[in-house]
């Protein structure tokens, strides 16, 4: 996973500019635990950012956060193995924006589309391999299937 360790920044000297943003992992359960697997703030791996961008983005740097993209869902907007720049105080659905929400436990990143009555759809770029899936209002609050938006993609690396 990309990040900075804290041998590395001993090292290098950050500009005052500069902060780390922690990155949202999956938290694996043993197989006798039961339930949604929890999404978590990893602070081991983080991605550097300047404080002047995320303020030009409206950011405050304690609501930023990461997420590596692990499938090719997204592809080739967001290449498989890309890192994008989460802003968790925008959770309300602006059509056809790029959203990190959490699954019933699984990080998901996708394009998010509002439906009447509440539901949600969820939109990848690679229609190819993954079709678009639609899910009621009923569902997206369920206490264990639902879904919960994380928080607004605002920056993409892509890597290919």
């Amino acid at each position: 996973m990309v990040g900075l360790d804290s041998t590395w920044l001993e090292k290098n000297d950050l500009s005052s500019d500069i902060i780390t943003v922690p990155f949202l992992v999956e938290i694996e359960m043993s197989p006798r635990m039961e339930g949604r697997m929890p999404i978590a703030v990893n602070n081991e791996k983080k991605f550097p950012f300047s404080r002047s961008q995320l303020a030009a983005e409206g950011i405050k740097p304690d609501v930023a956060r990461c997420v590596l993209v692990s499938d090719n869902s997204m592809g080739p907007v967001i290449p498989k193995g890309s890192v994008v720049g989460i802003d968790t105080s925008t959770i309300r659905v602006n059509n056809g924006d790029i959203y990190a929400v959490d699954h019933a436990g699984q990080l998901r990143v996708k394009q998010l589309y509002k439906l009447p009555g509440g539901g949600l759809r969820l939109r990848s770029f690679n229609r190819d391999e993954h079709s678009s899936e639609k899910f009621s209002h009923q569902v997206v609050l369920d206490p264990n299937d639902g879904i919960t938006i994380i928080g607004r993609v605002f920056w993409i690396s892509a890597f290919r």
